[in-house]
């Protein structure tokens, strides 16, 4: 059995205590005894605490110890004050304050001041525990006892927060965090935050009360006091609960338990015991909620907690009641109502009298239920709980509705619930379900479309039943159970077929297409709307028209199909203004706004974003006006005007919170994090998506859950940590998987193929792309198709198939030029230019260039125009028109600079730095790769850094500082493995190959030279094997010309040896800067450039 710290003090305090009978020392007998006590008291065993507190004090009281027995009262006092002897407690914290006054003990006065200000608020004594507390603290205060006077102002704070004066409550916790930092009382600060934490968590303001609940734990952990970590988590737990993520919440009540059980504190145990009741409950785990309930019970039993006994009595009445046990639940609930009532708690009384209403209610006894609520609402009032009273209202109005519903009674209470469900018409039921599904009761409306259901089947009234049906449909529907939904909805509209009433066919129409157009079932789902449509057209219903257009459109736009999305918005936008649909009028025009964007057509689509917000705010939709500013977010993110972009995001986010919509605000949040993520701020942007993740977790908002994943792992793959970003990927395409969202897989597989592209795992990037394309195709998915084309073709640029990456291209382009994508037709291009690049064709590159500058420059893409820029200034230092490059790179440098985009800015100085490297000018080249070094290591991006370090290895070589080039290439090849970038890796290689080259360590350079050409052989590279095969002949050359210059001049020491000597060197150089410089900067412009092209 593990033996803990208590276990320990308890062995210690005996061994005293036989000492001190040994020696006839009565005093250490008393004051063991009272030892003795406290440890029984930290580790909640009130029973055997309260028998040596009895002993301490008659021991003091023989020897006339009238200190001695004042302290044992104060021990008395807080034994019974936990336990819930409320009575008891009051009179040992009197007596004892007594003898301290007696004895002008002001120390002792205070304490038993503070104890009894703990016990009124227990009490709900709430002006006696501020006096008490108030008095406390002056005495403190004169006595200049900081320690305690914090103590005492945090109390205060605790009373203050049961009365809900939060804001008095939270100046106490400052003032006692301020008092306990002054005397450097580290338990003291974490206490004082663990009351803030309860402060904002009653408040339901979770994400203040998780932090200080937080910074409590950590602090806890640091003073290695289990039972403050006890509590943190427990606090944790109850947010986690309240947030409804239930399966934090029971890991933080376990962990809590076993932070208990290390400090051996079983009331802690039971609490958490009690917390994770709670959690099964709510989880529909009646069983074992049961099981926790009853251990937490038995604790708080044999401890005398009688308010436990009374919480944990409620929780056996809950669980019971859902087993339809409900003689048992009554018994449980009256057993808790008396506990709390004996206790003052009228909280808890009206929770355990509304329990038994609900037990009469559900078995009929209507006049004892509404008695039951009647008083559970009459304490809730008194005691200022809304919420309660919330309840106790529903309960009443559901007693009375079943009342005015002609709902008979009988004598006999055993008939009555037999009487109910003969009387009841089927309307009645019905429209209880109606009702119950509005105020989100699914259960309940469940069970009353079911009732209905059966009485209008026995009546044979068809509508009835289809009524019923499409009632069922709706609850499956807002469960999300789709293929019950289907089943209902479809079983509705077979009997809206016979009765021949269309419209309502056409009303499940449209609902089966929402069902399968969540499900991806494009086919299917095009179907549904396409007869809604016609059934509305054939009846004349403009309404319902508008309805089917705009679904279908919603449908077209899913699937990339943008121009017939584009038409059928544009037929609900005329058909709503025809019949004076305001709402619908601005829905059509969100719609085409999205539509314009998606296709690149920026400025139209900005202009409709603007005019449909205008529209939502005339008619007070503001939740619409906030997802109209969100795509306004998106739109001015994708042009590249990212403080715009950034405001519209925060603005779309505050109109979420204030309406109180944290999905939305979410969806904001993550807008807010790819504006960091474009403008380098790594940072930011990963802070962002985890809060975003945190709120899709606590709403189980599973495609949420996984966008955010797949953004995770974008932003990893321009940070250079690939590793990170394959497993984000993989995350993600399991959500999907489990949601099955067949789109969302592909979408992440497709990501995967960039990432292991990126990676240099050409292999595994084909396949993922080929994989990606797969299921595009078969949802019919152009824009999903073209994209993994267009990465199929990135893949065979790099690695120099240019022939299958020109027609990879060209189908793309032929894609996006069907669908209407404007700004992907520029990436085509882009990718077409640098293929043109890569094969030294300057002027055709030059063209495609230009080609893509245009289409960027008509979708409104500035920072599209500024990669065209940075391609332009490639090319020219290729053709090796120096003044030329110089120009474009510092025009792209000036549009990344605008905004805000540390990426393109760290591209721009890397391409000035190889334009001053080529020409010879080592020194400036090194100024400008330790800018790209500075500005990759801020933003974390790894392989940006090894980019900086490779150019630094190129300019010292420039330099003749042949030594440190070698190194810094080291470097860059440790940090591009890291990265998992094969092809960086093999560049650095080759680098230090010429690096020992240059120094005339032939043997090391061909070493070099090889594993170079093995990596470029493995990465299918032609181009690399060709350059390392050429370096290591070169490198043979010269060490044979070295030779035969030794043989020809040895023992002669003239300037001619030294300049001959000096000349392969050289050349040597040349070939770095030249052509080994040209094809690592080519390299590493083409990495840098698919993570611009995958950003956008």
């Amino acid at each position: 059995m593990r033996k803990g710290k208590l276990d320990s003090a308890t062995e210690d305090m005996e061994k005293s205590l036989e000492i001190a009978h040994a020696t006839n020392n009565g005093r250490g007998v008393a004051e063991a005894f009272a030892g003795l006590g406290e440890i029984y008291s930290m580790r909640a065993n009130f029973v055997q605490a309260e028998s040596f507190y009895k002993k301490s004090r008659e021991t003091f009281s023989k020897l006339g110890d009238r200190l001695g027995v004042a302290n044992a009262l104060m021990g008395f006092g807080h034994v019974y004050r936990l336990r819930g002897d409320h009575a008891k407690a009051e009179s040992s914290y009197t007596d004892a304050r007594s003898i301290y006054t007696q004895l002008k003990d002001n120390f002792g006065v205070s304490g038993a001041n503070l104890g009894l200000g703990q016990l009124y608020r227990a009490q709900g004594k709430y002006l006696k525990a501020e006096l008490s507390c108030k008095v406390a603290r002056g005495l403190y205060g004169q006595l200049q006892n900081y320690q305690r006077l914090g103590d005492s102002i945090l109390e205060l704070g605790n009373t203050y927060r049961v009365q809900h004066k939060y804001p008095m409550a939270e100046k106490s916790y400052k003032e006692a965090q301020s008092v306990y930092h002054q005397v450097g009382d580290q338990m003291g600060l974490a206490t004082a935050l663990l009351g803030l934490g309860n402060v904002f968590r009653d408040q339901a303001n979770y994400t203040n009360a998780e932090s200080f609940y937080t910074g409590a734990r950590d602090a806890y952990e640091q003073l290695q006091n289990q039972l403050g970590l006890g509590n943190s988590y427990l606090g944790l737990a109850d947010v986690r609960r309240a947030q409804n993520s239930l399966a934090e919440a029971a890991s933080c009540y376990n962990k809590a338990s076993h932070a208990y059980d290390l400090a051996d504190n079983e009331l802690g145990i039971a609490d958490a015991q009690l917390g994770l009741g709670e959690v099964l409950y709510l989880h529909g785990e009646y069983v074992d909620a049961e099981d926790s309930y009853f251990r937490a019970q038995t604790v708080y039993e044999e401890t005398g907690d009688q308010r436990g006994v009374a919480n944990a009595f409620l929780g056996l009445g809950k669980t019971h009641f859902k087993r339809h046990n409900y003689d048992e639940a009554e018994w449980f609930y009256t057993r808790s109502r008396d506990l709390h009532s004996r206790l003052g708690d009228q909280n808890g009384t009206a929770d355990a009298i509304l329990g038994i209403g609900h037990t009469h209610h559900v078995q009929g006894h209507f006049i004892k239920a509404e008695l039951c609520y009647i008083v559970a609402r009459g304490l809730y009032i008194q005691n200022r709980s809304g919420w309660g009273a919330g309840n106790a209202d529903v309960a009443l109005g559901q007693i009375y509705q079943t009342k005015t519903g002609g709902v008979g009674r009988s004598s006999s209470t055993n008939g009555l619930r037999d009487v109910e469900f003969r009387v009841l018409r089927g309307d009645d039921v019905l429209r209880l379900g109606h009702d119950s599904r509005a105020m989100g009761n699914y259960v309940k409306a469940e069970l009353s479309y079911n009732m209905a259901r059966s009485i209008y089947s026995k009546d044979g009234n068809q509508k009835g039943i289809a009524d019923s049906d499409e009632g069922l449909g709706h609850i499956h529907y807002s469960r999300n159970h789709y293929s019950k939904a289907e089943s209902s909805f479809s079983g509705a509209w077979e009997f809206h077929f016979h009765i021949g009433d269309e419209i309502r066919m056409a009303n499940l129409e449209l609902w089966l297409g929402d069902i399968y157009r969540l499900q991806h079932d494009y086919s299917k789902a095009k179907t549904s709307y396409s007869n809604a449509r016609n059934l509305y057209d054939k009846n004349g219903d403009k309404s319902g028209l508008a309805d089917a257009f705009s679904r279908l459109a919603h449908l077209h736009r899913a699937y990339g199909h943008y121009k017939e999305a584009e038409l059928a918005y544009t037929n609900a936008r005329d058909l709503c203004i025809a019949v004076q649909n305001l709402r619908g009028t601005a829905n059509a025009l969100y719609g085409l706004a999205d539509v314009y964007c998606l296709q690149g057509q920026y400025s139209k689509a900005q202009s409709f974003y603007i005019n449909t917000r205008a529209a939502y705010i005339r008619i007070g939709g503001w939740l619409d006006a906030a997802n109209s500013i969100l795509g306004l977010g998106y739109l001015l993110r994708l042009r590249g005007n990212y403080s715009s972009s950034q405001l519209w995001y925060l603005e779309a986010r505050d109109i979420y919170m204030r309406h109180g919509d944290r999905l939305g605000a979410a969806h904001a949040i993550v807008g807010l994090g790819h504006v960091h993520r474009m403008q380098g701020n790594y940072d930011d942007a990963e802070r962002s998506y985890f809060q975003a993740h945190l709120t899709y977790i606590t709403f189980e908002n599973e495609f949420g859950i996984a966008d955010v994943l797949q953004e995770l792992a974008n932003l990893q793959r321009m940070r250079g940590d690939c590793t990170k970003a394959v497993s984000f990927h993989n995350s993600a395409r399991g959500c999907y998987l489990r949601v099955g969202n067949e789109r969302g897989v592909a979408e992440a597989t497709l990501g995967l193929g960039h990432t292991y592209r990126v990676q240099g795992n050409y292999a595994q990037a084909e396949v993922s792309y080929k994989e990606a394309r797969r299921v595009f195709c078969s949802l019919g998915n152009q824009l999903g198709d073209a994209e993994a084309t267009q990465g199929l073709g990135h893949l065979d640029r790099i690695r120099n198939d240019f022939a299958k990456a020109v027609s990879f291209y060209l189908e793309a382009l032929k894609w996006y030029k069907e669908i209407g994508q404007v700004g992907d037709i520029g990436n085509t291009m882009f990718g077409l230019a640098e293929i043109h690049r890569a094969k030294g064709e300057w002027s055709e590159a030059r063209r495609a260039y230009n080609k893509a500058y245009r289409l960027y420059y008509k979708a409104g893409n500035i920072l599209g125009v500024a990669d065209v820029c940075l391609g332009l200034g490639h090319v020219f230092r290729g053709e090796e028109r120096h003044r030329g490059a110089w120009a474009f790179y510092t025009q792209a440098q000036a549009i990344y600079l605008q905004h805000g985009k540390q990426l393109g800015i760290a591209d721009s100085f890397q391409g000035m730095g190889d334009v001053q490297c080529l020409q010879g000018n080592g020194s400036r080249a090194e100024v400008f790769y330790r800018y790209v070094y500075s500005i990759s290591y801020k933003i974390g991006d790894r392989l940006g850094m090894a980019h900086a370090v490779l150019g630094l290895g190129c300019s010292h070589c420039a330099t003749r500082g042949y030594s440190l080039a070698q190194h810094l290439f080291a470097k860059a090849r440790r940090i591009y493995t890291q990265c998992g970038d094969a092809m960086g890796a093999a560049h650095a290689v080759l680098g230090m190959g010429h690096a020992h080259s240059l120094q005339h360590n032939f043997t090391k350079a061909a070493l070099c030279y090889g594993v170079a050409r093995g990596l470029y052989v493995q990465l299918g590279s032609q181009a690399g094997i060709a350059g390392a095969v050429g370096a290591l002949v070169d490198s043979y050359m010269v060490q044979r010309d070295v030779t035969e210059a030794e043989t020809l001049h040895a023992g002669e020491k003239d300037t001619s040896i030294h300049i001959g000597a000096d000349a392969p060197m050289l050349d040597a150089r040349h070939l770095i800067v030249s052509t080994c410089r040209k094809k690592l900067a080519g390299g590493r412009g083409e990495g840098r450039q698919s993570r611009h092209k995958g950003s956008l």
